[in-house]
């Protein structure tokens, strides 16, 4: 559980909602430009446990921009690589890297990146984990080339290089597979609402990649590991339902018992293609 979390976003700052064509893109940040290299994203692929073959890797691309591309289809996934020698802009990450649960120094490196990958799935499996396991093992490639990390800007998270790997361990993909952990997959964010940092709004961010709510909690920091855990039972309680959970719905959740409202504070923030609901502790005799 999250409870040694570094400094997350101190103020609330004005977002697009996120439209569903981008979803599944991360963006790959580096101090050079990468080699687009297809014997090195091949044998990348096998070293991280790939399994399948073939692994078609198109030829590399170049455009009169600077930016050159290439896509790779493997075990019925279908992705694109696009190069280019520009950073991405301070104000674009922000909201990424403020809220995910990154080392400062961490933090510190992937802003100062000087060029940049974007990494899109484009078809192939309909199940959205597998999607991003996908795109795991084709980002984990460039782990021993000096990539810094993945920023995933629908999610508002960032993942640090080093750790890719280990996500793809046998056991870590079991797990994935059984729920997608907040925090990797999906985002999960404080938003400090005083000044004092008293005031906290938990919430997740990217759970409509699943076609579910995200939700929100409000409380104070020490709340972070009981806000973790109530998000994450609801993601895999929601990920069962036939229909999505509902503002004036009602449910029990270990020993909680929760009424679910609208988002009304800053619905530039929440309005995600299947809405962003507020936990409310409430008494059993209130429960309907």
């Amino acid at each position: 559980m999250p409870t040694d979390q570094a400094e997350q976003s101190d103020t609330v700052a004005e977002s697009e909602a996120v439209g569903l064509p981008d979803d599944f893109e991360w963006k790959l940040l580096f101090d050079f430009a990468p080699e687009l290299d297809r014997d090195l994203i091949r044998a990348g692929l096998l070293a991280h446990g790939l399994k399948a073959e073939p692994i078609l890797i198109s030829a590399v691309t170049h455009e009169d921009d600077g930016d050159s591309h290439l896509s790779i289809d493997f075990d019925g996934h279908f992705l694109v690589l696009v190069r280019s020698p520009q950073a991405i802009p301070a104000e674009v990450m922000t909201l990424a890297l403020d809220s995910s649960n990154l080392p400062a120094a961490d933090k510190a490196a992937m802003r100062g990146h000087k060029h940049h990958m974007v990494l899109e799935y484009m078809s192939g499996w309909d199940d959205p984990t597998e999607r991003m396991i996908a795109m795991l093992r084709v980002a984990a490639v460039f782990t021993k080339h000096k990539l810094l990390g993945v920023l995933d800007l629908p999610a508002w998270n960032a993942l640090a290089a080093s750790r890719l790997p280990t996500y793809l361990s046998a056991r870590a993909l079991e797990e994935m597979r059984k729920l997608p952990p907040l925090g990797v997959l999906a985002g999960f964010v404080k938003l400090f609402k005083s000044e004092d940092r008293r005031e906290v709004c938990f919430c997740t961010k990217g759970l409509h990649r699943w076609s579910v709510n995200d939700f929100a909690m409000n409380g104070k920091l020490k709340d972070a590991e009981e806000a973790y855990r109530l998000f994450e039972d609801l993601f895999a309680h929601s990920l069962t339902l036939e229909n999505l959970i509902a503002p004036g719905h009602t449910a029990e959740v270990g020993k909680c018992i929760l009424r679910f409202s609208e988002m009304s504070d800053y619905p530039e923030l929440f309005a995600t293609p299947f809405g962003t609901l507020l936990l409310e502790k409430i008494k059993r005799a209130n429960m309907h």
